[in-house]
Parts: C-alpha cells; structure tokens; sequence
C-alpha cells in the first residue's frame, strides 16, 4: 500500500530511501505471487508425472510470506492412565464341552539320572478347537404291543389288541426324521446348499437319499407349516389395519402396491380402501 501524502517527509534524500525501500517491498511481492500462480498453474494444468517434480522439496514456494518462528515449543498433551489389551488368541467360549487328553511320559523317562523316581510336580494346559463329524444312524421305533390273555378282548367293544401310538411327525409314514428334515432344510434354505451337493454329502457317509427326494420332502414340509403361514399372514394383515387405522404407522413400515390392496380388501372387506384413501390424501 503507497503511503499518504502528508507521512512522506520533506528531506529529499529521505524521500528517495523511503521510495527505493517501497519498491523493493513491492518488487518481492510481486516476485512472490507470480511464483504461487506458476506453481497453482502447474499443480492444475500440468501432467500428473509433472505436478510434484523430483525435486519438490527444493522447489516449494511459500504461499505467504510471514516469517517463520525461530523456537516452536511442543504442545504437551496429557494421557489418562489406561490398561492396554495383551495380544493374543481369544480364549475358547466356556460353554464348550471339553474331552481331556492325558499326556503322560513313558515309563523309564520317569526315573532321574541319580536313580530316584521323579515326582508330579504340575501339568500344562493346552485347548484346541475340534468337531464331531457328522454321522447317520437309524431310529427304531418299537411299538409295544398288549392283549389280555384271559378274555382275548371279548368283553371289550375297544380292538383286542393294543399298540402304542407313533409319536407326532412332520411327514407321516416317511423314512425321515425331524431332526434329519431339519438338517436338509437349514442346508437348502439358510446355508444356501443345492439338494445335488446335499445328495454327495449324503453318499459319503454312506446313505443313498436323491434330490428327488429331498425335494419332495421341502414340498411335504411346507404343506405341514401352511396353517402357521396363514396365521402369520392374518396377524400381519390385522396389526397393519389397527395401524393403519389409529393413524399410527411408527412400528409397520408398509410397501404400497396393487396386490397388497386386494389382499387386504379380500380378507377384511372394503373398509381396507377407505383407510388408504384417507392415507393418500
């Protein structure tokens, strides 16, 4: 910035000192900026093997011209005691069934050097993480059966003789258990595995059950989980319209569209509509 008129002074010779100090002022500011627009214009416009050459910590321009502080003290910063975490393994969870294996020295490493009979002083201990491989093995159901020896039934207008009932089953007259059945659908709908690799799983433990089959017993299953769909599906459809209709959709997050509508209107009638109509508007 030039100086005003009246803080020049009127001594030539300190007028043409004040000047020249001005002009050099101005000369390196000058210098200055046009070196910030060569090295913006290079880091925007330039190539990018060319933006930050080899030699860029002895081309660094200085974007301002401030002095730099001789002495920089370091900012102290205090940390609140803590306990750091030892790295390791994470232990084995403790609800884990645990088999020990008892490792014990032979025989005659259990004598000293000096003839005496060494002593149990302590153990080691050691966890590893295994698994039972999977295994088929057959279920039978022996069904008792009683008579009476005495009148052979005559007496009674029941059946003669008496059979222990079947306990209740998923699939009737079928070779499957609930616990196998369980096993084929997690693995078909939960762990995403094909019945053909179900099928290979199978024939290496040495039983010969086809995806044929194993997709008729998924279709048998779901015909016996129909009554639980449908009143899954009833109780869905009557706290959407106890929501819908008190005005309060905080807990049902709802998907507007055509089938949902008929449905609803199927089941509850054509009061369902209404309460869309008013939601709509």
């Amino acid at each position: 910035m030039l100086p005003h008129r009246e803080t020049l002074p009127d001594d030539p010779a300190a007028l043409q000192a004040k000047m020249t100090d001005l002009h050099t002022q101005h000369e390196r500011q000058i210098s200055i900026l046009l070196e910030q627009i060569a090295h913006l214009r290079q880091m925007l416009f330039g190539r990018s093997s060319e933006r930050l050459p080899s030699d860029a910590d002895s081309m660094q321009l200085p974007l301002f011209d401030l002095p730099e502080p001789e002495h920089i003290e370091p900012a102290k910063v205090r940390v609140e005691p803590h306990e750091r975490k030892k790295p390791g393994r994470k232990p084995l969870p403790p609800e884990l069934p645990r088999l020990e294996l008892v490792h014990d020295l032979p025989e005659a490493d259990k004598v000293c050097a000096c003839g005496c009979a060494l002593s149990r002083i302590g153990e080691e201990l050691s966890e590893q993480l295994d698994i039972v491989p999977a295994r088929i093995q057959v279920l039978r159901h022996v069904r008792l059966k009683y008579a009476c020896r005495r009148c052979e039934g005559v007496e009674d207008e029941g059946p003669t003789v008496r059979v222990a009932a079947m306990p209740p089953q998923i699939i009737p007259q079928s070779i499957i258990s609930p616990g196998l059945l369980a096993q084929v659908l997690t693995a078909k709908f939960v762990d995403h595995l094909p019945f053909y690799r179900q099928e290979r799983f199978f024939a290496r433990l040495g039983v010969d059950i086809g995806r044929a089959t194993m997709a008729n017993w998924a279709m048998r299953a779901a015909e016996a989980c129909e009554p639980l769909r449908r009143l899954r599906y009833r109780i869905e459809l009557f706290c959407r319209r106890f929501f819908l209709s008190s005005g309060n959709n905080r807990f049902f997050q709802i998907v507007w569209d055509a089938s949902f509508f008929t449905r609803c209107r199927t089941f509850f009638g054509s009061s369902h509509k209404s309460v869309h109509e008013r939601r709509s508007r």
